[in-house]
């Protein structure tokens, strides 16, 4: 598994010939960022009751 996630590179569409493990640690940032807007988003609609309110 070591081999798998961390050598050998990946011939997907979007891993463009990296390995696992780096196309996971190059796209860390945007799933973090994705869940604070999320999370803010979720946080607005509870807050005023309507996800249509939030501005």
């Amino acid at each position: 598994m070591s081999y798998y996630n961390n050598e050998r590179t990946h011939t997907g569409i979007h891993c463009y010939v990296k390995t696992t493990m780096q196309t996971l640690l190059d796209s860390k940032h945007i799933a973090k960022e994705l869940f604070l807007y999320t999370l803010a988003l979720e946080q607005k609609i509870l807050t005023f009751g309507s996800k249509y309110n939030l501005e």
